[in-house]
């Protein structure tokens, strides 16, 4: 049977219990967004003191939230301005839940129904506490609320466990339905799939077993009559996954332990849309951490043949698991183009992308072997056995001439091709030739004028242009390098100055056209110290170096890193970052 599941506009995951909390790494960028990181509580959440004369932000750790074997989501789906919110699973026990969530600062009365995924403690722990919390925080709501809806699968053992040796070990029994009842749950007992909530999200029924590997609970035993002991309970039966499917994206799938496989899983899943659906994430226990090398290795290839967008694997997966992901499906979600990266700034552009997990594409005109260093270069920060697959490359060099729009538009196309995708384009090339600003007769020469313009404006439009569909599935970036000279008149000539300023303007522009699915910004850094930045005289060097606040010239590992900033923010778009040391305050 295969469902009509609603598009839902956006979905949010607020991740209540899990087995790690990991405030402090990085995220792929246009992949998920991401709050709750220490800067986000820093800002947010932050204590003072005085030091001195001075007023300190203190870091309150005690906001954090801490890590506990089992799992808990809030899952949030708007469709045309509704929202509707499914609790999936409670965690392992009661006093977790309820100081993560109150640390969250959640609001808890929008939770309408609790989804438990299987019966196991570590998922049904906290239930008791979450639906007492929930029915407190309703009452206080200003909209009025239905009690909240606990969908179950109706065989609940009495007993559940597995077998250590020939020893039958017990979990914690899990909640009763008289017990989720008296709490203020309206229990709704559910063996097959079915949609809740407006059509918005979709409950799995029994999960069909076939990958060979995925053969359920080793050693799961349960008790379903005390009069007859302990039974074979590997199957597990009653696990149950949620899903949602987000417009422009695909399946969402929240998995509780992957018991019954993931890949099974994630394949009913597909099939519960009537394969018509791509699957984009999965998150949730992948129970991978005691699985064989094999195991896992088969796993994550057939996961890759998926093809999902986005994998977070937490609670029971296991650190295997996600190494193998990383191996395997290394940056998915990320592919940078960057024009002229075969020196100066492209590169350090380069370098820092690849050093965040980001697929680089080296683009170069005249030098191979410059570009061919670069590469060396990506490939001794990110070692991996992945890193030149015939299918997704973490790096690739393409020769393109970037004066020309049919070269451009080869450039983008042989990127996606190879690829398999695009994200980001930095687009870095321009031209100059060093005139005196201050001589008008040498700031007349029409083949500069011509050439500036070219490179500086009109081949940014032709790249973007030619980049912007693929961008558009991806919901990716474009960024063009500009120049301080395109801010206050200066620089190398003339021609440079006002092309630069169009090319800003350009930037501008095209953020207006291509919202809202692509953010288009511009950087403008100061004079650079590359092989081009050192062919001024040394004495405008040290003029510029004396005028700036910071009584340095700015390096291109600071553009490089402001260049990534702008890939990672989903919020800015028309924004010209400029990076000059102060120069403009001096």
């Amino acid at each position: 049977m295969s469902f009509s599941l609603a598009e839902v506009d956006s979905l949010e995951a607020v991740v209540i219990i899990d087995n790690e909390v990991d405030p402090l790494s990085w995220i792929a960028p246009d992949t998920v967004d991401v709050s709750g990181r220490f800067p986000d509580v820093m800002l947010s959440e932050s204590k003072s003191t005085t030091v001195g004369e001075n007023t300190i932000k203190v870091m309150p750790l005690e906001a954090m939230c801490c890590g506990a074997h089992g799992l808990s989501v809030l899952v949030t789906a708007t469709k045309d301005g509704v929202k509707h919110s499914v609790l999936f699973d409670t965690g392992p026990e009661e006093e977790a839940w309820e100081r993560n969530a109150k640390r969250l600062g959640t609001d808890i009365s929008i939770v309408e129904v609790i989804h438990l995924s299987h019966w196991h403690r570590d998922h049904s722990g906290g239930m008791i506490k979450a639906i007492e919390m929930i029915s407190e925080a309703k009452k206080s709501s200003a909209t009025a609320a239905a009690p909240v809806i606990v969908d179950l699968h109706p065989n609940r053992p009495e007993y559940r466990g597995f077998t250590i040796g020939n020893n039958p070990v017990s979990f914690s029994t899990d909640p009763t339905f008289a017990e989720i009842e008296r709490a203020g749950g309206v229990v709704s007992k559910n063996s097959a799939a079915h949609t809740v909530l407006d059509n918005m999200f979709l409950i799995s029924g029994f999960i069909p077993a076939s990958a060979p590997y995925e053969k359920g609970l080793k050693g799961g035993i349960r008790i379903q009559d005390t009069n007859k002991g302990w039974e074979k309970d590997e199957e597990m039966a009653d696990e149950r996954f949620l899903m949602c499917n987000v417009k422009g994206k695909g399946i969402v799938m929240f998995t509780g332990c992957s018991h019954r496989g993931v890949v099974n899983a994630s394949r009913s899943a597909v099939e519960l849309l009537g394969s018509t659906v791509p699957l984009h994430a999965v998150l949730g226990g992948y129970h991978l951490v005691g699985s064989s090398k094999a195991d896992v290795e088969a796993t994550v290839k057939d996961l890759k043949a998926l093809n999902p967008k986005v994998c977070l694997p937490g609670h029971c997966s296991g650190w295997r698991v996600k190494y193998e992901i990383e191996k395997e499906m290394p940056g998915r979600a990320s592919v940078a183009l960057i024009t002229a990266s075969s020196a100066g700034l492209g590169a350090a552009t380069a370098k820092e992308l690849a050093a965040s997990g980001i697929r680089v594409v080296i683009n170069y005109n005249s030098n191979r072997e410059k570009a061919a260093a670069v590469l060396k270069e990506l490939q001794a920060l990110q070692p991996s056995s992945s890193t030149s697959t015939d299918t997704e490359p973490r790096f690739h060099i393409i020769r393109a001439d970037v004066s020309q729009r049919a070269s451009l538009i080869s450039l983008v196309e042989e990127t996606v091709k190879v690829m398999g995708r695009l994200d980001l384009v930095v687009s870095n090339h321009g031209w100059t030739k060093i005139r005196d600003f201050a001589n008008l007769d040498d700031n007349i020469e029409e083949e500069d004028w011509d050439r500036c313009f070219n490179m500086n404006v009109k081949s940014h439009l032709w790249l973007f242009h030619a980049a912007r569909k693929y961008l558009e599935e991806t919901e990716g970036s474009f960024i063009t390098t500009a120049s301080v000279a395109g801010v206050i008149p200066g620089g190398s000539s003339m021609a440079y100055s006002v092309t630069k300023a169009a090319q800003i303007h350009l930037a501008k522009g095209l953020a207006k056209i291509a919202g809202p699915k692509v953010r288009v910004n511009s950087v403008s850094p100061g004079l650079l110290m590359t092989e081009w930045g050192h062919q001024f005289p040394q004495a405008k060097i040290d003029k510029t170096t004396n005028k700036s606040v910071l009584k340095r010239v700015a390096t291109v590992e600071d553009v490089a890193r402001q260049i990534l900033c702008l890939a990672n923010s989903s919020s800015q778009t028309g924004t010209n970052a400029v990076i000059e040391a102060g120069l403009l305050l001096g």
